[in-house]
Formats: structure tokens, C-alpha cells, sequence
């Protein structure tokens, strides 16, 4: 399973959270190495305690990206709350024909520079 992009979470900026690598590829079935478009994916932003971050509704479903090589995303609200170099944990959960998976995500939150 691919790791979701951004690690870092810009505070006040609406964000895609996509579940791809750097080379586009996402979702894939362990046994038969084909990209998966039919999981169910949900996100949680929390704090480095675990408590879920305030200022959006959670958990946040992740759709599959159309065409994509197993590509999921969901937005980020620019309304979370959030400090500079906050650490946080992305907990990705994904049910498949009965199988599931989570996996989590060491993030960061930051002030937009550029």
C-alpha cells in the first residue's frame, strides 16, 4: 500500500489527501498485484495523543480517482485546527471484501511559506 501525500498539512489551506505514491499508483490486491478501485477508504486526522482534529467531520471518505492505477483522495478543510510543527497521525482504515487494512501516517503541521 502506498503512502498518502501531503505529510505536511498547511494550516488554513484546503488539501487533497490522495493515497497514491510518487509514481501515481495506489491501492493494489496483495495477491493478484491488480489495482483496487471497489475499497472503502476513510481517513482521520489526529493529534499526537490520538484525539481526532477539531474543525471537520470525521472520518473522511477517500473515493477512488476514475481511470487511476488505485488512486484514492479526499479533502482536507482549511477550518482544521492546527499549529505550527503540530505532530500528527493520518490512520487510514480500507475494507475490502471483508479484508482490512490500516496504516498510519506520521504528518506535520505547517505554515505555508511560498
Amino acid at each position: 500500500m502506498a503512502l498518502p501525500q501531503p505529510k505536511v498539512v498547511y494550516i488554513g489551506n484546503t488539501l487533497v489527501l490522495e493515497l497514491a505514491d510518487e509514481q501515481g499508483d495506489g491501492l493494489r490486491d496483495g495477491v493478484t498485484g491488480a489495482y483496487v478501485s471497489d475499497a472503502t477508504v476513510t481517513a482521520r486526522l489526529k493529534t499526537a495523543a490520538g484525539v481526532d482534529l477539531a474543525g471537520q467531520s470525521w472520518p473522511l471518505s477517500m473515493l477512488y480517482v476514475a481511470g487511476s492505477r488505485g488512486v484514492y483522495r479526499g479533502l482536507l478543510s482549511s477550518s482544521l485546527v492546527i499549529t505550527d510543527k503540530q505532530a500528527l497521525v493520518c490512520v487510514l482504515d480500507i475494507t475490502r471484501s471483508g479484508d482490512v487494512a490500516r496504516k498510519e501516517i506520521p504528518m506535520v503541521g505547517a505554515i505555508r511559506k511560498k
